[in-house]
């Protein structure tokens, strides 16, 4: 549960750093909860996600225009709706925090996270779609390119190596993440994380497939609105579908595979949490307690 939010946190921290996955990855980027310097970036999110789009596909004439004002307007939707739903969230996790949990508590929480994403998902999609329809021929070539990059940047984090290695690399993600939440962890706690990482069933097979699939999806989608020449509304329905394709495989064992490590992970942060001391618990509290007041911050800064 707080190590969800955390590896949230930590996969958006640095929007100008990582490669965000797919359209839907504009609207994730507004779910940042922790940098230290997160107001900053949160007030300028808009502005770093225009420059991520333009890295992927290079964007001309109108688009210029339209784009920043359909990622502001999102931002000030997202800053009214959407951050008081994450406080309420952070003030649940303190109450936990104080205590062992059980595992369906987590689920619950990384439960109504995921859900969310479906409504984030809805704002943007006017912008996606008119976005969609306006990509040129070489502006799709360019988004080929950047995808093919950037997806040989995740072989070399997740696939290269030998299998020990790379599970050492997950391990030591893990162990990062923990600390920087609870403090640092005891070597018992340690022994035991690299145990629950090596037995969370993750195939890498399943999972490159996976992100290949959504990769074609995307493109597929793409460029059947440039050829069908699709409405604004018909362009918003697709969208709608792709968005949800990615959330939910369509291929059988690529979503068993996907409900199989979120129910370890669900598991394994229980058995973490459960397993720290009070200095741990209290660490985490402090660091749920900045968050609140972090986003309670950007609320009033509307």
């Amino acid at each position: 549960m707080f190590l969800t939010w955390k590896k949230i946190i930590g996969e958006l921290c640095a929007p100008a750093q990582r490669s965000l996955r797919g359209l839907l990855a504009l609207a994730l980027l507004f779910s940042l909860a922790g940098c230290s310097f997160l107001q900053t970036v949160y007030n300028q999110s808009h502005d770093l996600v225009y420059w991520w789009v333009d890295s992927y596909v290079d964007l001309q004439g109108d688009q210029r225009q339209t784009v920043p004002t359909d990622l502001l307007a999102f931002q000030q939707w997202h800053r009214q709706e959407q951050l008081p739903q994450y406080i309420r969230w952070l003030q649940t996790m303190q109450t936990m925090a104080r205590q062992d949990v059980q595992e369906e508590e987590v689920c619950q929480m990384q439960g109504q996270f995921i859900a969310s994403l479906d409504e984030l998902a809805r704002q943007i999609e006017p912008a996606a779609a008119r976005l969609a329809l306006s990509l040129s021929p070489a502006q799709m070539r360019q988004l080929r390119r950047k995808l093919n990059r950037s997806h040989e940047d995740w072989r070399r984090e997740w696939v290269e190596g030998s299998a020990a290695e790379r599970l050492e690399r997950r391990v030591k993600k893990a162990v990062e993440r923990s600390e920087d939440f609870y403090g640092r962890l005891d070597a018992a706690q340690r022994t035991a994380l690299a145990q629950w990482v090596g037995a969370s069933g993750l195939d890498i097979a399943l999972s490159e497939a996976e992100r290949l699939r959504r990769q074609r999806d995307m493109l597929d989608t793409l460029q059947k609105l440039q050829d069908s020449r699709a409405s604004l509304e018909a362009a918003q329905l697709e969208f709608r579908q792709l968005v949800q394709r990615s959330l939910q495989s369509p291929e059988p064992a690529h979503l068993a595979h996907a409900q199989k490590l979120i129910r370890h992970n669900c598991r394994q942060l229980t058995w973490l949490h459960n397993s720290t001391t009070p200095a741990q618990r209290q660490k985490a509290m402090e660091r749920l307690q900045f968050y609140e007041k972090t986003a309670r911050n950007l609320v009033a800064q509307r």
